[in-house]
């Protein structure tokens, strides 16, 4: 089926690769993929509008200013105009597979269940970068499948990782939690979801707020690192996903965060050991566990620096989708853009994001680029700058979709000054169009979208219960076929339907979906179960227990 597509890009990779000359390859790769961060809630947007010069709108000095990670957007590039999925697991293997997630996976199935995250025979962006001997290590939030040890980190490739596999976990205990898992919790509430290369973290659990021990581990790794091999760090912080536990020396340090909200408690036992739901303040929380993820990016950066390797080094960061915005979730703010995560408004799919880094040309730092990049295109631009063919040859003897990933160096070295992407179909219902032009990007939605309302500048306060963006929804169903049009260019905050004044270009857009649609794929994967046969429950649960030592891991061969 995709025979014909391979051999293309295979034939237009070699001639590339023949004409041009061999790029000298960065030394250290970070990537960092933030959970749930809302748009709003980084400093370098409360400081900077599109082509116009920085200025400070700041709610309060301590709140959403992000020190380091801002810093470091200012010394590099502001993605002003990055896509990702609207959750988090079709984005994370979007990433690492170079697939628009509608080629790779568009649910949200927990690890238990076969088809959750990447297949198996899709290959992940470490075995790439180990042909030209990256040694690479993952810490943080998995989230792309673990059926079989093929899905876990080392499958894909990293040489070593300390991850949790499912959405969520608690903090403090490393604990399932019932709402991110399928274990019966009257059963199962003590298992962890902890994984060190390989096995249960037996030695670590339990004993630090996860973030510190994925901080430790950071450090580890760039402490020990001695220059003699390239570098791939990919670190995907458990933050600020809920549940909205924080250490108290990082709560105590927003005192001044008034006008909030208490609703985000849910199955939170507390909010750090000994503290009861008394102490909720959602908002700050939410802003106190950004603030500990901008430290810990800003240690680990600073270290790579005062070991002399930062010029030598490229990293990026991004949000894996907006914040979410149910003031009993999370408190995520993704002010001006509309909506939050869960759906595709531009809240939930225009991420913030930034590359920076001492190997970008000097022409481009502290610049802003406007152009389209979607978190898949990272595949193909490390790809290039590591000198590898992206093919994916693996996948296409399997009869999987090859790779949608665009190689965005020319790009991002200033060497061409337009992006090679010219549309995103987001899912089934949504498709993003960027004219050649760019006087408009257009915005097709067809069918119905919940959790479609906007934010205030200070999001969630005290109304926000009674106020809530999240139940608010856009009904596009009575539209020309079906749909509303937006241009997010020109009206980013999606106030306006446009699609009665272009029904042209919505019969276009809607027919453009159509015909994409018929190659869309998610992982339906089944495999065989390692558990006995007389086993009724679920296998990942039962394995953790029996095989694990308490810890989850893989369940079928």
């Amino acid at each position: 089926m995709y025979s014909l597509t391979y051999i293309i890009l295979s034939l237009s990779f070699f001639i590339a690769t023949i004409l041009a000359e061999k790029i000298t390859s960065p030394l250290i790769i970070l990537s960092v993929i933030v959970d749930d961060l809302g748009y709003h809630n980084v400093g370098w947007h409360q400081n900077i509008t599109t082509n116009q010069p920085y200025y400070k709108k700041g709610l309060s000095p301590n709140e959403n200013q992000t020190p380091h990670l801002t810093n470091l957007a200012h010394e590099g590039i502001i993605l002003n105009r990055y896509y990702v999925h609207f959750t988090c697991s079709p984005s994370r293997s979007s990433y690492l597979t170079g697939r628009l997630p509608v080629h790779v996976q568009l649910t949200l199935a927990n690890p238990d269940v076969s088809s959750a995250g990447i297949p198996r025979n899709m290959t992940g962006l470490p075995h790439i970068l180990a042909r030209s001997n990256f040694q690479s290590h993952m810490v943080g939030k998995y989230d792309m499948g673990f059926a079989t040890y093929d899905h876990t980190p080392e499958g894909r490739g990293f040489n070593t990782s300390l991850v949790y596999a499912e959405h969520m976990n608690y903090y403090w205990t490393q604990h399932i939690c019932p709402t991110g898992t399928a274990c019966d919790m009257s059963k199962y509430s003590q298992l962890v979801d902890l994984w060190d290369t390989g096995k249960g973290a037996s030695t670590l659990n339990g004993t630090k707020y996860i973030e510190y021990l994925f901080r430790d581990r950071l450090m580890d790794i760039i402490n020990n690192y001695d220059g003699s091999h390239p570098l791939y760090i990919h670190y995907t912080p458990h933050v600020g996903h809920w549940p909205l536990q924080v250490p108290p020396e990082w709560y105590d340090q927003y005192l001044d965060v008034a006008n909030d909200e208490t609703s985000c408690g849910g199955d939170i036992p507390w909010v750090w050991p000994g503290a009861n739901k008394s102490v909720l303040s959602c908002r700050r929380q939410y802003v106190a566990m950004v603030a500990l993820v901008d430290e810990i990016v800003g240690n680990l950066t600073n270290t790579i620096k005062a070991k002399g390797y930062w010029n030598q080094t490229l990293m990026f960061l991004s949000t894996d989708n907006g914040g979410s915005i149910s003031p009993d979730e999370n408190s995520g703010n993704n002010y001006p853009l509309r909506g939050g995560k869960y759906q595709p408004m531009e809240g939930g799919i225009r991420g913030s994001a930034f590359v920076s880094g001492g190997y970008l040309p000097t022409k481009v730092q502290g610049t802003v680029l406007d152009e389209p990049f979607h978190i898949a295109d990272w595949y193909s631009t490390f790809s290039y700058l590591v000198n590898q063919d992206p093919t994916d040859h693996r996948a296409a003897a399997s009869g999987l979709p090859p790779i949608d990933s665009l190689n965005m160096w020319p790009l991002l070295s200033g060497q061409n000054m337009t992006s090679p992407r010219n549309e995103i179909p987001v899912n089934p219902d949504v498709l993003l169009q960027f004219p050649a032009d760019r006087s408009h990007i257009w915005k097709l939605i067809h069918g119905k979208v919940n959790a479609a309302g906007w934010m205030s500048p200070l999001y969630p306060n005290s109304t926000s219960p009674d106020n809530n963006p999240f139940s608010q929804s856009l009904d596009c169903s009575t539209g020309p076929n079906g749909a509303c049009l937006f241009d997010v260019l020109n009206d980013e905050s999606e106030y306006t339907d446009v699609a009665n004044q272009n029904t042209n270009l919505v019969t276009m857009m809607y027919n453009r979906l159509q015909e994409l649609s018929k190659s869309f794929y998610s992982n339906n994967e089944t495999g065989v179960k390692m558990c006995p046969q007389n086993v009724t429950e679920d296998c990942m649960c039962y394995l953790a227990v029996n095989q694990y030592g308490g810890f989850l891991g893989p369940w079928e061969y």
